[in-house]
């Protein structure tokens, strides 16, 4: 029967793992058996390869919580900011003193809502609107001029006569003077919006008051004040739109 000598350093253990002797090393990467690439110091890499979908994920990441630091600061710069700037609540806002302008300018310079019905045109719109109401139809020759009686004539503004008339019905004169104030408050508050897209809320302000202010001598009741309404919405419109793709049927 032959003897087999069997070395120190290969001697099994009784639980089944391998055990070194004393005067034998554990292979490279720990006592595990682990292997240990040399270049990264990460356990369990063959090639450069593996090292680098572990490194880049990392540094991806690094640089995630990096910008949202970097955004967090500047949100809490720009709170910082707005709340410096910020108007206290108990003051009226920039829009609601854009809207009671024109009454403010109506009583300082002109001298009261009387003011707005010094032109005769007036009257003759609501002439006009009245005619409108009891025909169902609009006008096609004069029907004021006793010179030119029978003469065609385009009553271009007969909706704004119609207006007239049915607030003329409702409470005289007076009615149609608010209602011309109303329409000039609101176009001074559509006139400040619009600034207010591409400027500050004083720059804003002060371009409307100069607006409201050199308008004054044309505050009258007529239907020139509809068309300043609307012309005040349709640039509001166009500027709102500008920047946003999704109002392509304002584009043409």
């Amino acid at each position: 029967m032959a003897c087999t000598e069997v070395s120190p350093a290969h001697v099994p253990s009784p639980n089944g793992r391998r055990s070194y002797g004393s005067g034998a090393r554990p292979p490279r990467g720990g006592s595990s058996g682990r292997r240990t690439d040399g270049r990264t110091g990460l356990p369990g890499l063959r090639s450069d390869h593996d090292a680098q979908r572990i490194v880049l994920p990392l540094r991806e990441l690094r640089q995630h919580q990096r910008m949202l630091v970097m955004e967090s600061q500047a949100g809490a710069v720009q709170t910082a900011r707005d709340s410096a700037v910020a108007i206290p609540r108990w003051l009226p806002s920039f829009s609601s003193l854009a809207f009671l302008l024109p009454v403010v300018l109506l009583y300082w310079q002109l001298g009261g809502p009387s003011s707005l019905l010094t032109d005769p045109s007036t009257g003759v719109h609501v002439r006009a609107g009245d005619w409108i109401l009891a025909h169902h139809e609009i006008p096609c020759h004069d029907l004021f001029s006793f010179s030119l009686d029978n003469k065609r004539w385009c009553d271009w503004e007969w909706l704004s006569d119609a207006v007239f008339s049915i607030l003329h019905r409702w409470h005289g004169l007076s009615a149609v003077a608010a209602f011309s104030v109303v329409l000039l408050c609101f176009t001074s508050l559509l006139i400040y919006r619009t600034a207010r897209l591409a400027a500050g809320r004083t720059v804003a302000f002060g371009m409307t008051c100069l607006v409201m202010a050199t308008s004054t001598i044309h505050w009258l009741a007529r239907p020139h004040l509809f068309t300043w309404f609307l012309l005040a919405l349709f640039c509001w419109m166009l500027q709102q739109a500008e920047p946003k793709e999704s109002c392509k049927w304002l584009q043409f």
